[in-house]
């Protein structure tokens, strides 16, 4: 079950921030990609400026939740600079660095705000806001939930 007080701060920072990243694992799913994707075209809704990056490519057979092609292997000579200017960074589907690789290498050290949103169990503190609810089937409903609570 999530609080109101995280949902609160999420909803927050979408409002305030202007420039979004977001990630999810190494050989990403349906449910991290289509996490991406859900959460990108509501921000995208508001004017707001989203680029994702991640470590994979997306699976032929999840294509289809890319159909504006915003889903990008983050190469760090292309992707650094967009990286760094980000308002929030928001880390979907995983709460463990390594499985983020080399974005999460080039993410976990900078000053931006990053908010996890998962429903696999934590391992100490992640994220600056975490987002976590392990009883829910997957970090889509999750999505879904914050994505309600904001309208």
């Amino acid at each position: 079950m999530l609080d109101s007080t995280s949902l609160e701060k999420v909803k927050d920072c979408i409002e305030r921030g202007q420039r979004f990243v977001l990630t999810t694992h190494v050989n990403p799913d349906g449910d991290g990609l289509g996490s991406e994707a859900a959460l990108a075209a509501f921000l995208m809704d508001l004017g707001k400026d989203v680029f994702i990056y991640n470590s994979s490519i997306v699976p032929d057979n999840y294509k289809f939740l890319n159909p504006h092609k915003l889903m990008s292997v983050y190469d760090p000579q292309v992707h650094r600079e967009l990286l760094y200017s980000a308002d929030y960074i928001f880390i979907l589907d995983i709460s463990e660095w390594k499985r983020l690789r080399r974005v999460g290498e080039d993410m976990r050290h900078l000053q931006t705000r990053k908010i996890c949103i998962d429903h696999h169990p934590q391992q100490g503190k992640f994220a600056d806001i975490n987002l976590v609810d392990v009883k829910a089937c997957a970090t889509g409903e999750i999505v879904f939930d914050l994505l309600k609570f904001c309208n």
